[in-house]
């Protein structure tokens, strides 16, 4: 009882936390960014990515303009913002010139995450690619380990899945709705880092196991 607790806590912290970065994401989008400025770093970022790999910037941008995931729901944010506008108008300047030009940084937001989803979805077969010797590796240690008369460190078992492997993970997804340019190569790091963090916590596992 006192596991599943834990655990059910754990869970309603980590997803409280991400509701807090979903707002706070949104009220810096609405409110404390240009849409120019938006605009600029998209163009930047696009720009890194088709320096590595115009094939996959390409397939990206057209995929995301073409089939927004994440665009359907800052565009109805958006319309309800702009309906809304006549609202604080003649009020308060700074809020009424934020509130003008939220609908465009929404929607170059959205653009941007989707972007950056179609990417990361395109990138997947290198991935797998990388994944597999990484895995097949820690499990052949592994398998070597448990008829050796070897200590395992628990400590690097639990640095491996929840330092390495679930923190990066979050980072990852992070990474795709950051207000700010991501290259595709920062998102291969993380998961360089990751894969890494899943080798240690596969060849540290307890030989009973």
């Amino acid at each position: 009882m006192a596991d599943s607790s834990g655990n059910s806590s754990a869970t309603a912290w980590k997803l409280t936390f991400a509701l807090l970065i979903l707002v706070a994401l949104a009220f810096y989008t609405m409110f404390l960014v240009k849409p120019e400025t938006v605009k600029s770093q998209l163009l930047t970022e696009r720009y890194i990515n088709h320096t590595f790999s115009p094939y996959l910037d390409e397939k990206a941008w057209n995929s995301a303009t073409e089939y927004g995931l994440v665009q359907p729901i800052t565009n109805a944010m958006a319309n309800h913002i702009a309906k809304s506008h006549p609202t604080v108008s003649n009020k308060n300047e700074a809020l009424e010139n934020a509130w003008a030009t939220a609908p465009e940084s929404l929607n170059l937001m959205g653009l941007m995450i989707d972007y950056r989803i179609y990417h990361l979805f395109y990138m997947l077969p290198f991935f797998l690619v990388i994944a597999f010797p990484i895995l097949m590796d820690a499990i052949f240690l592994r398998k070597k380990g448990k008829y050796q008369n070897s200590f395992i460190s628990p400590t690097k078992h639990h640095v491996g899945s929840q330092v390495l492997g679930m923190t990066f993970s979050y980072l990852m997804i992070l990474a795709i709705i950051a207000p700010f340019s991501v290259p595709a190569s920062a998102f291969f790091v993380i998961y360089l880092i990751k894969m890494s963090g899943w080798w240690i916590w596969i060849v540290s596992l307890p030989k009973r196991i």
